[in-house]
């Protein structure tokens, strides 16, 4: 199984294996976004992330 960057394009190095963690980190690894689902890479997290939060709000309005 190969983990893509739904942003760039990049693929995780399958030597360094897959992890899955809930909680918070002041470095970003590979995670998936609230509010795409998309999986996004370190470099693109930023980017990404804001984009998720754009989709959380847009919901919040809709609902209201």
């Amino acid at each position: 199984m190969k983990v893509i960057c739904e942003f760039c394009g990049k693929a995780k190095d399958e030597n360094k294996g897959y992890d899955f963690v809930i909680g918070a980190s002041p470095q970003p690894d590979w995670t998936m976004v609230e509010g795409t689902g998309k999986m996004t890479c370190p470099d693109c997290f930023k980017f990404a992330v804001a984009e998720g939060q754009e989709k959380v709000e847009q919901s919040i309005r809709r609902v209201k």
